[in-house]
């Protein structure tokens, strides 16, 4: 192990481990998230994985390709500057690795040690890879911040020119909130879609976006009392290749227009769409997913058509036209995304969906594009994947990547009042602190999706 010390805090580092090549052993993530304003530091080590919390500090660390660690950088970053540890060239000894791992603990413990000491904190050391969370609090509430809502959203936006994070949950783990930025309050859901007029919601994304509409469902379901059932489905063959009589809908000159191209990627994926009622009275709410899994497919196309030559421009063109919805969510399909280069999103988005989007949208409906979830190494079962690099980073950190991306090519519309285009917060921050809720490194349990509508409703509902 080499380090080079050259200044405090706002200054550069240099750190290099090589040699590590025991299986798991090879892999190394290190999460940084703050979790509270007081003094707080959590480290805990494992044969894989160290996880580290202080307040006002985040970033990641982790391993580069190949059989050993040869480099590795830690990003963190504070409001007023920006720690970097990175060694591409010095040369580091070798350093062995007993099939206990003996050595690697010791290697990162005095790496851990050595690192927190340069930030003057004291530190705990536990064995257990994920947090004790036997002591968790309730996230702060501090009546003196102001309410989360889209209108602060907005503001924060035009103040800090990022995401709220510093996110911090319950104890269990059903809520979350930006416990240095606002405050979530409950409402009362029922009667803000009312007040808002909010008779048809729309959910887009990949097999997360169906988790979400299902998690939807069940929290409309608990706080309004409504009963929802499913009243359509999306019926794909093996191949995969989408429904035209779905999308038809009944229209048969639609639909003798329609060309089949691409096949999704995804297997669980179908769209559906469900109706929410009181009882015997005739309101109602209907709640329809669409499945995308990245910003341009050609999944369908009408012949001869520029109005609908890609999926995209169908969805809002054509097939939400006569009934676009007062409430879009559009849950990014990183999952997807990243598995192409970067450049290509940055290049797609704002040219080939982001305008679309603007030019079907009615004015009064709202619309929202929201950042990417974490992935888990630990839990990831396709072996094929886990741990894989995609554009040189773990998922994790190329996720959070393309979320900042995404952030950059909204921030206008967000900050534009008159767009009703927003966004939220960075999902790989919120989701970090929760890899417990993952089920095979990509999805979570359904308390996850319940817990983001819980509190997203929240903070849509707090303006009129």
């Amino acid at each position: 192990m080499a380090g080079e010390r050259s200044g405090n805090i706002g200054k550069e580092f240099t750190l290099s481990i090589d040699g590590l090549s025991e299986s798991c052993l090879q892999r190394l993530e290190i999460d940084f998230k703050a979790v509270s304003r007081a003094p707080y530091t959590e480290l805990g080590i494992g044969i894989c994985r160290i996880h580290f919390q202080y307040p006002h500090l985040r970033g990641d660390l982790w391993s580069m390709e190949g059989g050993s660690i040869s480099c590795i950088r830690i990003m963190l970053s504070s409001a007023d500057h920006t720690i970097c540890y990175e060694d591409h060239t010095a040369p580091s000894p070798k350093v062995s690795v007993s099939s206990q791992g003996k050595t690697l603990k010791l290697l990162l413990a005095f790496f851990a040690i050595w690192f927190i000491f340069s930030l003057n904190v004291s530190f705990t050391v536990s064995k257990s890879t994920i947090p004790d969370r036997s002591n968790a609090t309730q996230p702060q509430t501090d009546p003196q911040l102001p309410v989360c809502s889209t209108d602060f959203l907005r503001q924060f936006v035009t103040d800090h020119h990022r995401y709220p994070d510093f996110i911090q949950w319950s104890p269990d783990y059903n809520s979350f909130s930006p416990v240095t930025n606002c405050r979530v309050i409950p409402q009362n859901i029922s009667l803000c879609l009312s007040r808002k007029k909010v008779d048809k919601i729309v959910v887009y994304g990949d097999s997360q976006g169906g988790r979400y509409t299902n998690g939807l469902i069940n929290i409309i379901k608990q706080t309004t009392g409504m009963s929802c059932d499913v009243t359509k489905r999306e019926n794909r063959d093996a191949s995969k290749t989408i429904d035209l009589d779905y999308f038809a809908a009944g229209n048969k000159t639609l639909r003798s227009s329609m060309t089949v191209g691409q096949a999704f990627g995804c297997t669980g994926c179908s769209g559906f769409q469900a109706q929410c009622k009181y009882g015997k009275s005739n309101l109602t709410l209907d709640i329809e997913y669409i499945s995308v899994e990245h910003v341009t497919r050609s999944y369908l196309f009408l012949n001869e058509s520029s109005e609908a030559d890609t999926f995209e421009k169908f969805i809002f063109n054509v097939y939400l036209k006569k009934s676009f919805p007062d409430l879009s969510v559009f849950f990014m399909p990183m999952n997807h995304i990243k598995q192409k280069p970067m450049e290509a999103f940055v290049r797609d988005f704002p040219r080939t969906l982001l305008p679309v989007v603007k030019k079907a949208k009615p004015q009064k409906s709202d619309f929202f594009f929201i950042p990417g979830t974490a992935e888990f190494e630990e839990t990831r079962r396709s072996q094929q994947h886990k741990y894989a690099l995609w554009n040189g980073f773990l998922a994790v950190e190329s996720i959070r990547q393309l979320n900042a991306e995404l952030f950059k090519l909204l921030e206008k519309e967000i900050l534009k009042k008159s767009s009703k285009i927003y966004s939220f917060l960075d999902l790989v921050d919120v989701t970090l602190p929760i890899p417990h809720l993952s089920v095979d490194g990509v999805h979570f349990t359904g308390q996850w999706y319940s817990a983001f509508w819980s509190v997203f409703l929240n903070v849509y509902c707090e303006n009129n």
